[in-house]
């Protein structure tokens, strides 16, 4: 999974991103969820342990 498919399904799961990333970090929330998911900025293929994160903060 790329920076730019876990970004659509953070959208598409009701996050946004907020200011507060720090650096080339990107920070979503959404209202009701415990904690704000942080990605990076780069092109290549997220680890497999922030790909978990992401399926698990969208429902997946």
């Amino acid at each position: 999974m790329t920076i730019r498919e876990a970004e659509k399904l953070l959208k598409e799961a009701g996050f946004r991103e907020v200011k507060g990333g720090k650096g080339s970090h990107r920070k979503f929330v959404k209202e009701n969820f415990p904690r704000p998911v942080i990605l990076t900025s780069h092109s290549k293929e997220l680890s497999k342990r922030v790909e978990e994160s992401v399926r698990k903060a969208v429902g997946l």
